[in-house]
């Protein structure tokens, strides 16, 4: 008898080792929080500047 856990953001059955969610859902959280500090640090940013999405990206 198996007993089958899902990922709490999917509902996709998790491998052995995995915590409460997929590595995919892990992932794309990662992505999601990168891009928000990137967001974060270019607003508070003190060297006011003309400068393009991609710069700040980088």
């Amino acid at each position: 008898m198996s007993y089958y856990r899902k990922c709490e953001d999917c509902g996709c059955t998790l491998d052995p080792g995995e915590g409460r969610i997929c590595d995919e859902c892990a992932e794309k959280m990662r992505q999601k929080t990168d891009r928000r500090a990137v967001l974060r640090k270019m607003i508070l940013s003190t060297n006011y500047k003309q400068m393009e999405m991609e710069e700040s990206l980088r």
